[in-house]
């Protein structure tokens, strides 16, 4: 981790705490054990952390293959004196503010990063970012949902020859989402909901193909 610098010339001061999350690379962890044996700083001394056949040239001559890199940042969203519902509406604009940044603003870069570079690829985690790629996902999924309801509420035209039919069934199947909906409300509908669109389509088409052929069928009969 970091601590404060105690000399002018320092922007910051490498401290061994075991308290740090990232890895640093061996050429500036062994510049920082020349710092400390240049000053008679016994902690400088690599034998003390590693093996004592370690041989640093050949961890130095070999470059990091995976640099990481860790960003943290306090949001300040109120204060200890505020009422908890002023702090509660504080933190949701907050959030949708944050969420907003980084779907608009960081997502674009990093998700190109690597087409740009030759040599680097580039990966990234972020609970928004993961919930935001889901939310993509869906909607291009939605998309092929829409395509193959259209495609079979054609057929189902062609199938029976009858355009009031076709338009009269369509209404039916589609009325019973909203029917649905209120008579088992749900906390939270999702993009996923939507994807039962295709099998709710599907499904009522096959039950009207069959009460059409039995109708058709049912004329032959006195």
């Amino acid at each position: 981790t970091q601590a404060k610098p105690v000399e002018e010339k320092e922007r910051f001061r490498l401290q061994f705490n075991r308290r740090g999350s990232e890895q640093l690379s061996p050429s500036a962890l062994f510049e920082y054990f020349d710092g400390l044996l240049s000053k008679q700083d016994l902690r400088g001394d690599p034998l003390q952390y590693l093996p004592k056949d370690f041989d640093r040239g050949n961890l130095e001559s070999a470059p990091p293959d995976i640099l990481r890199s860790k960003f943290t940042f306090p949001i300040v969203y109120g204060d200890y004196r505020d009422p908890a519902n002023t702090l509660a509406a504080n933190l949701r604009k907050v959030n949708e503010e944050y969420s907003a940044w980084l779907t608009e603003k960081v997502y674009p870069i990093l998700s190109t990063a690597s087409d740009e570079m030759k040599y680097i690829d580039v990966f990234y985690s972020s609970t928004e970012l993961d919930k935001y790629e889901v939310t993509i996902a869906m909607e291009r999924d939605i998309l092929w949902a829409l395509g193959s309801i259209a495609f079979v509420t054609a057929y189902m035209g062609f199938h029976v020859r009858s355009l009031p039919f076709t338009a009269g069934a369509f209404f039916c199947i589609f009325a019973s989402v909203p029917m649905a909906y209120v008579l088992v409300p749900t906390e939270k509908t999702t993009f996923a909901s939507l994807m039962s669109l295709f099998l709710i389509t599907v499904i009522d088409i096959d039950i009207i193909f069959v009460f059409n052929d039995f109708w058709k069928q049912s004329g032959r009969f006195d």
